[in-house]
């Protein structure tokens, strides 16, 4: 899915206690685990008594976990940092390019579950729901001009194509077609505005998205100008709610000129 691996995380943070111990930090509960548990020991061949705490086997099993999969040697010589063990820990995993697009910050969750969705080509279009067997009729529900696949809804559709317009023209860039490999390499001087426009692609795919469905069970599409306006909410709502003031200090003439600063935080600056 693209997300952190819950039970490795887990384990890359309780390693933080093993790297302690090999290093002999210079802290009481290190002194104390050497005096009560390890003693004479090598804390890598160490193994707890069945009488030990819950707590210190678990340290103790992580320990050993750590012994198969890395160069112990070499890991306790380094600063230790959660995300470089657990990256050590993940190395086999397989890396999606698409993470930072689909579990953006700046993203409200329906948001996130469409582009994660969206992302693997798994959105149910009639196209897809054709090669099923569920309908008979595979013709786009917003203009009707042509298959409704994923490709066409986004951005080959007229309507979807004008809202692609809008949106590049408020966040001033210079869009003249739309893949999702090209956007993960777009450069930018700040993460923030990468975040940003990122968002604002996300929610615009979600918001096509739901004119579809509103075509297709309400008869009715909204104006491409109130697309918009939709997207300019989400992410504003979601900007002001995350980011600090610091981070938007850094981009404010830029989100200033696309409204994206409330009024309180523009008093702030």
């Amino acid at each position: 899915m693209g997300i952190a691996d819950c039970f490795f995380w887990n384990v890359a943070s309780i390693a933080k206690y093993s790297w302690w111990i090999a290093n002999k930090k210079d802290s009481l509960w290190v002194r104390w685990v050497h005096h009560i548990y390890i003693k004479q020991d090598d804390w890598w061949n160490y193994s707890p008594t069945v009488n030990s705490s819950w707590v210190w086997r678990q340290i103790c099993k992580v320990k050993d976990k750590l012994k198969l999969v890395m160069n112990i040697h070499t890991w306790v010589q380094k600063p230790f940092t959660t995300q470089q063990t657990y990256d050590c820990l993940m190395s086999a995993r397989v890396q999606v390019p698409w993470n930072p697009f689909v579990w953006n910050r700046l993203c409200l969750p329906k948001v996130n579950f469409i582009s994660w969705l969206f992302a693997k080509n798994r959105l149910l279009t009639k196209q897809r729901l054709l090669r099923f067997g569920v309908i008979l009729d595979g013709v786009c529900c917003i203009c009707a001009t042509g298959p409704e696949s994923q490709d066409h809804l986004f951005f080959y559709c007229q309507f979807s194509r004008q809202c692609l317009q809008l949106v590049s023209q408020w966040l001033g860039l210079n869009w003249t077609r739309f893949s999702l490999d090209d956007m993960l390499h777009w450069k930018f001087r700040s993460l923030l505005k990468k975040q940003v426009v990122m968002a604002c692609i996300a929610s615009l795919i979600y918001s096509i998205w739901v004119c579809r469905n509103s075509a297709k069970h309400d008869g009715c599409i909204p104006r491409p100008n109130r697309v918009l306006q939709q997207i300019q909410s989400m992410v504003k709502f979601r900007l002001q709610v995350l980011q600090s003031e610091a981070n938007l200090l850094k981009s404010r003439p830029w989100l200033a000129a696309r409204n994206l600063l409330l009024s309180a935080n523009v008093r702030a600056m």
